[in-house]
């Protein structure tokens, strides 16, 4: 059976600010090196460093910045990379610190394959997740359940965090997934997206406090429904 299969993104969105742009070149360089990422490559009004293999890929332009991150071997290091990655841009002259934030955004995905044919898992996402109504099985009686899925938003704390949940085939994961290798078979699908639009001034260290507690929250409410469903 294959393994879990992640993919996780941080996006900060920010003020437009021209001068990235007159900067993409030296600033490429600079975060290749610091982050051990050999490749980069300017497109536009922005500039992409990124590993040969893809796993992890940083963007910055002149009006939002992030990182992209292919399964990560452990929980704790998306979160450490874009620590190292945020706080080395904010050092560059002209990028900014305070910053005039518009939104700060996490979005984890997760694949984790299920020992069993695709119908056991639809039974068993609406017994466990969704929970479908009596009124609702009697009422399609004469049918048969085919497939299922679950977009369920909240608000806690942190921000607000739009989930979207259910079971899926390998054909079906590639759609949601850059990679299209490695993905189950048959396997449960979480994709939580936490988010916050301060809209004002914040410093660098606020901003990196805010980034990696929505990282760890959004992949622990991932965990979380995978929990429900798979238990």
């Amino acid at each position: 059976m294959t393994s879990d299969s992640t993919e996780t993104v941080f996006e900060i969105r920010y003020r437009p600010n021209a001068k990235v742009l007159d900067h993409r070149g030296e600033w490429a360089e600079a975060l290749a090196g610091h982050m051990y990422l050999p490749q980069w490559s300017i497109i536009n009004n922005r500039f992409d460093v990124f590993a040969e293999d893809r796993t992890q890929h940083i963007f910055v332009s002149h009006r939002n910045a992030g990182m992209v991150c292919l399964d990560s071997p452990t929980s704790n290091f998306f979160g450490e990379k874009a620590q190292r990655f945020f706080r080395q841009l904010v050092k560059f002259r002209d990028f900014g610190d305070p910053l005039h934030v518009e939104r700060i955004g996490v979005r984890h995905k997760l694949a984790s394959p299920f020992d069993g044919t695709f119908d056991e898992l639809v039974n068993r996402f609406h017994t466990r997740y969704v929970g479908l109504s009596s009124a609702l099985i009697k009422a399609f009686e004469d049918a048969n359940l085919v497939d299922i899925g679950a977009p369920l938003n909240f608000r806690d704390a942190r921000g607000h965090f739009n989930t979207m949940a259910g079971p899926m085939l390998e054909a079906q994961f590639k759609g949601f997934f850059t990679k299209d290798e490695g993905l189950p078979e048959v396997g449960v699908f979480a994709d939580v997206d936490y988010f916050v639009n301060p809209s004002t001034l914040l410093s660098s260290s606020d901003i990196v406090s805010t980034t990696t507690k929505l990282i760890a929250e959004a992949q622990r409410r991932a965990e979380t429904i995978r929990g429900l469903i798979l238990g």
